[in-house]
């Protein structure tokens, strides 16, 4: 009995493994396929040589590269502004008492909750007004508005599971509240702040709602837009199209398989409190 639980675990992890790596795999063949073999009838799923032309057709005759530099310039950004902004929101919730506090935190929660498309007519209200429409700094205030809410949620955990008694310690020590933060808070939330980072950083290189409304010159738009050049009113470049996808998950797949053990312990190193 446990033998077939066993087999039916391992099959349906498989069915649900195939659901994701099939498509990518499909897009990187794809990618490498020349357009001759690209739409046959019984397409090889082993291309018999990797061809360079589409890769070759991205980086010299198209603005992939620029927006490439964008989408570097606006995630890191949002990654900083992310961490900073998390952590020291979240540790005013778990460790000053002021009015409203239990209020505030549910607000935040409330704002993640509410899908992006409701936000962006006020979003684009706001960034009019203040002339920061195709603009670096008015996509960057877009994208926080997705990560911020959620970062602040998960850092409070983080924060609640921190005894106080190693504060009280260090206040004793002579340390003031903002050296308390800096000098005990901080360093042992480090996992949790690396892993809320990465977060924000693979929200904002995936963003494409926010970014396809904001931005509007060719030389502001990140790559899950920029992908938009390939596709004319009658043609579609598909190998382009496979080649500009692939070079957009090689930056968050690198990053994801190098520090996921780390991803992983700051998911849920906070779910748990003495």
């Amino acid at each position: 009995m446990k033998g077939i639980k066993k087999l039916l675990r391992v099959i349906g992890i498989a069915l649900l493994l195939s659901i994701v790596i099939i498509p990518f795999l499909w897009m990187l063949i794809s990618s490498f396929t020349p357009a001759e073999s690209l739409f046959v009838k019984n397409p090889s799923l082993i291309p018999k040589n990797l061809w360079l032309g589409w890769y070759k057709n991205v980086f010299s005759s198209s603005n992939v590269p620029q927006y490439f530099l964008n989408s570097i310039i606006v995630s890191s950004t949002v990654m900083v502004i992310t961490v900073v902004v998390s952590s020291l929101g979240a540790y005013s919730l778990t460790r000053f008492k002021y009015k409203g506090r239990n209020f505030l935190s549910h607000l935040i929660l409330c704002t993640y909750i509410f899908p992006p498309i409701l936000l962006m007519l006020p979003l684009n209200t706001i960034l009019n007004g203040l002339n920061l429409i195709d603009t670096y700094l008015g996509i960057i205030l877009a994208h926080l508005t997705i990560t911020i809410p959620l970062g602040i949620w998960m850092m409070r955990s983080f924060f609640e599971a921190i005894p106080r008694e190693l504060e009280e310690a260090g206040m004793i020590d002579g340390l003031s509240k903002v050296g308390v933060f800096r000098k005990i808070a901080v360093p042992m939330s480090g996992i949790a702040i690396f892993s809320i980072g990465l977060f924000s950083f693979i929200q904002s290189w995936n963003e494409y709602l926010y970014s396809s409304i904001f931005l509007i010159s060719v030389n502001r738009k990140t790559l899950p837009i920029g992908i938009r050049e390939f596709i004319a009113h009658y043609d579609i470049r598909w190998g382009e199209i496979m080649a500009t996808s692939v070079l957009i998950s090689i930056p968050v797949i690198v990053i994801f398989i190098s520090i996921q053990k780390y991803f992983i312990a700051g998911l849920t190193s906070g779910a748990l409190k003495e």
